[in-house]
């Protein structure tokens, strides 16, 4: 029933009473039998054990032998424990081990000793983030080490505090700030939370300047201007609504209450004449009537026909009042007309300024002192006809009338006075309208479209660098630039027609695109038409180029063309 041997030591066998040790073979006592093991093991399909292989494991033993131990066992069909195993110790250095079932115990100790190290390595790593945010707080002397926030650097700590200057200082840009938002019902502002050292100097100049705060200075001097800004809610109100008081525009009213009346004689005789009663109290003067618009609403086109129409009207009618005594003009007498004994001529302007003269009965005599000039004593006689002598006015040499052809042989006659103001911005956003009135000549002219009108004659486009030509107000300088965008957009037009431009310039949506984008886009398109003729020109003329393309300047010298634009215009005229 028992093992004959109870213990098995390095090779030998210690036998139970009644056994010969002797006849006992050293390979016969290495065999160590176990009968009926229990093995508390789940149940074990008999499908598992048919995967039974054979490995090898080397054992090292303290001892100077090693033991060769056969396991065997027998697959289970519907139990989960393991019957018996043999043992059996050979001079050999190698195990074998026969059994699934052993290999399935190996390899649950290397999945628990890999589950040992997995979780040694990942308490390391929360041991090591504990220590780094530890280090991260801030020490009990934050305050002592002086206004480390305001510098833009951290505060150092016992623990590295030793290490400050090897470590590289550190910017903080955490600092907010809480400034205000927006009024409330209440009269309080809602506040938003502004990083501001984060922000550059150009934001900084926004937030000062949306405050009405000074935007002068460097950006510390802005970050402390706002931060005194923030700390002081209680006078945002004074600061945020110090613009006007009154309405700049519709009618004036007064605040309720009562104003001081104006103890000024004119200000209280002001007021009887506006009907308000005499009060006996200054303090109880009555409100002010009501006034109208201070702020001139009117658009810039009606404000310039305003002055275009006073100022030609001043022009017309420059002619002063005549006075109703004309002054005479008195000649200078010199030493020799003293002397004559003839009496000195009248004046050239006597016919003028004295028409008709009633002459004394001739009681005078022919013959006066030489002291006296002759016309003096007829000047207590004389009467003046009330006839009205106009003074003649001498146009101005800048104003002269010009003449301008027009399309279907007209005639403009005009002056530079007499050009009225044209809206050139409403324009920029009607593109078929500039192609309208582009050309006069052209059967897609629009005359009632026209943004220029002389004597009731409608201008084209085309005709306006000769309307303004030397223009003494100079409106040419302002309007040459949009001219010419004009000229770019209107010769396209009709250059591929209507269809052809709207087609090329509106996207795949339908939407067409923008003024100033088509404007790009034509002036790009214009550009390199441009280069390629002049490539074609510098080919075609070869040697000849430069003298060929070439302008006058002065008597004898002659400059060659280098801008594409020019060339291309060039090139054009000569082959028409």
């Amino acid at each position: 029933m028992g093992s004959p041997f109870t213990h098995v030591h390095n090779g030998d066998c210690e036998s139970v009473p009644g056994s010969n040790p002797l006849s006992a073979h050293l390979d016969l006592c290495a065999q160590y039998h176990l009968q009926k093991w229990p093995l508390d093991l789940p149940a074990v399909p008999s499908s598992f054990f048919k995967f039974e292989t054979e490995f090898e494991l080397e054992l090292k033993s303290a001892s100077t032998t090693t033991t060769t131990v056969v396991y065997t066992t027998s697959a289970p069909t519907s139990t989960a424990r393991l019957a018996s195993f043999t043992a059996v110790s050979d001079s050999n250095s190698t195990l074998r081990l026969g059994s699934l079932t052993l290999q399935v115990l190996l390899l649950s100790n290397v999945l628990g000793a890999f589950e040992l190290v997995l979780f040694n390595l990942i308490l390391i790593y929360l041991t090591y983030r504990i220590f780094s945010r530890t280090s991260m707080v801030q020490s009990p002397d934050w305050d002592a080490s002086g206004d480390d926030l305001e510098k833009g650097t951290p505060p150092t700590s016992h623990i590295d505090r030793c290490d400050q200057e090897s470590a590289p200082p550190i910017k903080i840009k955490a600092e907010s700030i809480y400034l205000p938002e927006k009024l409330l019902d209440d009269g309080e502002y809602s506040t938003m939370q502004v990083y501001i050292l984060s922000k550059t100097r150009s934001e900084l100049i926004e937030l000062c300047r949306g405050f009405n705060l000074s935007i002068g200075g460097t950006k510390p001097a802005l970050l402390d201007r706002l931060r005194h800004f923030a700390s002081q809610p209680e006078q945002w109100k004074a600061l945020l609504t110090n613009g006007a008081r009154r309405p700049h525009r519709g009618l004036r009213k007064e605040a309720n209450g009562t104003r001081k009346a104006s103890t000024k004689v004119s200000a209280q005789r002001r007021e009887n004449m506006f009907g308000y009663e005499a009060s006996p109290h200054a303090s109880a003067a009555q409100p002010p009537l009501p006034t109208a618009r201070s702020k001139d609403n009117r658009s810039i086109e009606q404000k310039q026909n305003f002055l275009e129409w006073a100022r030609r009207n001043v022009e017309r009618n420059s002619s002063q009042v005549p006075h109703p005594f004309p002054p005479r003009e008195v000649p200078v007498i010199n030493a020799t007309t003293l002397l004559s004994p003839l009496p000195p001529p009248l004046p050239s302007t006597a016919a003028t300024a004295m028409p008709s003269l009633t002459l004394a009965p001739s009681s005078q005599p022919a013959c006066l002192p030489a002291s006296q000039p002759p016309f003096l004593a007829f000047a207590g006689h004389a009467s003046v006809s009330p006839a009205v002598v106009p003074t003649v006015v001498v146009p101005n040499e800048k104003d002269k009338e010009r003449a301008v052809q027009l399309g279907g042989n007209f005639v403009l006659r005009f002056r530079p006075s007499e050009i009225p103001y044209s809206a050139a911005a409403i324009l920029s956003q009607d593109i078929p309208r500039i192609a309208k009135i582009w050309d006069d000549t052209l059967p897609c002219w629009d005359p009632a479209a026209a943004a220029l009108t002389i004597h009731g004659h409608p201008v084209a486009l085309r005709y306006w660098p000769q309307i303004y030509f030397r223009d003494p107000r100079q409106r040419w300088e302002s309007l040459k630039r949009t001219w010419n965008a004009w000229k770019t957009i209107a010769l396209y037009w009709h250059e591929i027609g209507a269809e052809g431009f709207w087609s090329e310039f509106t996207d795949e949506s339908g939407k067409r695109w923008s003024y100033t984008r088509i404007l790009d886009a034509i002036r790009k398109r214009r550009k390199e038409e441009n280069l390629v003729i002049m490539d074609s020109a510098v080919k075609e003329f070869g040697p000849c180029f430069s003298s060929e393309f070439s302008y006058r300047k002065g008597k004898e010298k002659r400059v060659a063309l280098t801008e594409p634009s020019a060339i291309a215009r060039y090139y054009k005229r000569q082959k028409v």
